[in-house]
């Protein structure tokens, strides 16, 4: 969990500002006795091509792991030393991944693409995902900043008051609009991350009739979800939306359809997508992920809508047989795609 969690800015293998925790958890694996053994099989004539891949934090991993095998700088470089003898070009696969670092991770040299791609279940969408009504908008900003005061952050609470009035003053689905909209969730995310997990799960129990530790910015955020729950559904993965302010590595970005979902899904991205905005791929409202994840807890239990390894599963492959797709790849059936919102 607190790998997870670090956000620390770390130097990983030649590179500034990879998350910390992500760096400790890849280093302790550099040390177990198994990696040796992994680096040797990969650097045999058995292996005519390497791929790099995983779920989730197991993707975050398989794009160090690529980053650091392939990368090309001259310098000696101590995590380098780990896959002494991988040659090939590494190509990285991954789904679900959480954003990684300050800047692109890279193929080799800065700037180049990996070969490979990266999946994220975002219904097809490139672009920011957002609720439909300037109520709804406004109305969770403002819920924000009233938790900013609640929890002793007022400072941060009256700036954020100050671009609400800017953001009301200022006429709907014009270009300064939205300026001034994004300015303002990108000024609450940071918030919403420290405290956004800790307040569904409260907010869930509270709606349950448990006591919770903070009663007052629960109850906030209930009455809020509850009145806009229509407005905050989505089938989209939120995990690769958080964290706007680090990026993903430089590959190309494939947009996937959540399986169960009647929103349509891009299938193929475009070329420019590897270096140029990919990155920086999906961006998702602040708002509509954190309280969307929480009307979804509300109507269906799940924690993580459209995150599971079965969504990614049957996503790439929608054959009937992948309706069973934790009795077929997990031999376990509780291991399933959860429902969606339609």
């Amino acid at each position: 969990f607190f790998d997870e969690t670090d956000l620390t800015p770390r130097h990983f293998c030649g590179a500034e500002g990879v998350r910390g925790g992500y760096v400790h958890r890849m280093r302790k694996f550099f040390r177990d006795d198994s990696f040796a053994n992994i680096v040797r099989a990969l650097s045999s004539s058995r292996c005519c091509r390497v791929y790099s891949t995983g779920h989730s934090l197991g993707a975050s991993m398989a794009a160090m792991f690529a980053f650091c095998a392939n990368q090309r700088k001259s310098a000696p470089i101590l995590d380098k030393l780990a896959f002494a003898g991988i040659t090939d070009n590494v190509t990285l696969v991954t789904f679900a991944e959480d954003r990684l670092s300050k800047v692109p991770l890279y193929n080799g040299e800065p700037g180049r693409c990996f070969e490979g791609a990266r999946h994220a279940i975002t219904d097809g969408s490139t672009e920011t995902l957002s609720i439909s009504s300037r109520e709804a908008q406004v109305a969770g900003i403002q819920v924000v900043a009233q938790t900013m005061k609640i929890m002793s952050s007022s400072t941060e609470a009256e700036t954020v008051e100050q671009m609400l009035a800017q953001l009301e003053a200022l006429p709907e689905g014009t270009p300064v609009w939205q300026a001034a909209l994004d300015e303002a969730l990108f000024r609450i995310s940071p918030y919403l991350e420290q405290v956004g997990d800790q307040l569904t799960t409260q907010a869930f129990h509270l709606n349950s009739g448990d006591e919770v530790e903070a009663p007052l910015e629960a109850e906030l955020w209930l009455n809020y979800t509850m009145k806009y729950k229509a407005e905050l559904r989505f089938t989209f993965d939120g995990v690769p939306g958080l964290h706007p302010d680090l990026k993903f590595p430089n590959v190309p970005y494939l947009p996937l359809q959540h399986p169960r979902s009647s929103v349509p899904g891009e299938v193929v991205p475009a070329p420019e997508t590897c270096s140029s905005s990919a990155p920086s791929l999906p961006n998702y409202n602040v708002i509509q992920v954190y309280f969307g994840t929480l009307a979804y807890r509300l109507e269906y239990g799940d924690l993580l809508p459209s995150h599971e390894l079965c969504c990614y599963i049957r996503a790439l492959s929608p054959n009937p047989e992948d309706a069973d797709c934790g009795l077929k790849y997990f031999n376990d059936t509780r291991v399933e795609c959860p429902a969606t919102w339609p």
